[in-house]
């Protein structure tokens, strides 16, 4: 369904998709808000230009496992994608109770409260597949500035095709999923859901850029933050003599343990623990591909993905230095 409007700067009719909030004329190229409920619309300038952020690319490779020597002198850019994406960031907050099973420590009818807070950044575009990494992309909100129109002709640039509705109730959603969570986590009793707040903070349209590179004819690509450089996602090709080492290095280690677990008679459990922690290991299962995927921090996911697989005293330490 689609909407006709008039833009506001050169007086001609074009048509929107219904419920779109900002539009850009196709005639003149001036962006205005179409729904009036949402009056804050942001942007994030480009700090890193096409070059730096290759430069940086690269440099960022090198600290990685089992990069050529020569990756630098034969890895040419061969072109580069700015894509200007808009996000809705929204404030959720949700409060829930447990009611507790009787027990030796809780008595029948004892209530323990919880309450979840998080930062919603939820693209108000359909993102293509290459760039789907960014639907748990994240950012803070200090350094933005209100929008200009200018970045509209500033690489690609995607219209807001999802309302403030849709953004609100993604929040709810992901906000009483994550208290759920903590409530299953700590209670073994019944969850309750007591309420849920939002507060829509506007449209935030936030710079990447997409990298496109080749190392020996093997094409890569790279997605960059604009914005502070960071290499959000990376390809590199791994030499084969650090493949060959790591994979010796993996076999020594499980075969002398397999031996020796045959003979007191716990071989299968040996193996067994040897390839869990092995495989677990995020390094491991690249020594045995070609082209590497890197990036340069933590995300909350990894965090807490390490951070489960992990007991609970070390969890606790974990935390403490990727937060402190």
């Amino acid at each position: 369904m689609s909407l006709e409007i008039k833009c506001e700067n050169c007086f001609a009719d074009f048509k929107i998709p219904h419920k779109v909030p900002v539009a850009t004329c196709p005639y003149c190229g001036y962006t205005f808000v179409v729904d009036k409920n949402i009056t804050e619309i942001y942007y994030f300038k480009v700090n890193f230009d096409s070059s730096k952020v290759f430069e940086k690319l690269l440099r960022f490779i090198l600290r990685n496992f089992g990069v050529p020597k020569d990756f630098i002198s034969n890895t040419y850019l061969t072109g580069y994608t700015l894509h200007y994406i808009p996000f809705h960031t929204v404030k959720a907050e949700a409060k829930g109770i447990c009611e507790y099973k009787e027990g030796i420590i809780f008595r029948k009818g004892y209530k323990g409260k919880f309450i979840q807070v998080l930062d919603a950044y939820i693209p108000a575009s359909p993102l293509p597949i290459n760039l789907e990494i960014l639907t748990r992309f994240k950012f803070g909100l200090r350094g933005r500035e209100y929008f200009k129109p200018r970045i509209t002709k500033m690489g690609k640039y995607y219209l807001v095709q999802y309302d403030k509705e849709y953004a609100l109730n993604l929040a709810r959603i992901k906000v009483q999923e994550e208290l759920m969570k903590d409530i299953r986590s700590a209670c073994a009793g019944r969850e309750i859901l007591e309420e849920i707040k939002t507060e829509y903070l506007g449209i935030t349209y936030y710079p990447f850029w997409e990298i496109f590179y080749q190392y020996k004819g093997e094409k890569l690509r790279a997605i960059i933050d604009a914005t502070n450089g960071r290499v959000l996602y990376s390809e590199y090709i791994i030499d084969p003599k650090a493949r060959k080492f790591a994979s010796l290095a993996a076999i020594s280690v499980i075969i002398p343990s397999t031996i020796i677990g045959s003979i007191f008679g716990f071989g299968g459990f040996v193996i067994g623990l040897l390839v869990g922690i092995l495989s677990s290991s995020p390094s491991f299962p690249k020594i045995f591909k070609k082209k590497i995927k890197a990036k340069e921090e933590f995300t909350e996911f990894d965090i807490r993905t390490i951070m489960l697989k992990l007991p609970k005293t070390y969890s606790k330490g974990f935390k403490f230095l990727i937060f402190r």
